[in-house]
């Protein structure tokens, strides 16, 4: 599993958006280019993916 740089952005009146980025150069180019384009700054959160294998098990007794 390859790490990931996510680009959200909020509204209010809409879902947010999520952009992928691979490299965080490439993020903060995208982020660059969401505020040149009129984004809020507010409205962007920036997170790393944590990739991780989750085995989960269920017992169900009736």
């Amino acid at each position: 599993m390859k790490q990931q740089i996510l680009v959200i952005v909020t509204s209010l009146s809409s879902t947010p958006n999520v952009f992928g980025y691979k490299t965080k150069d490439a993020a903060k180019e995208g982020v660059q280019k969401l505020i040149k384009k009129g984004t809020s700054p507010n409205s962007i959160i920036v997170a790393q993916e944590l990739p991780m294998n989750i085995d989960i098990q269920v017992d169900v007794e009736f």
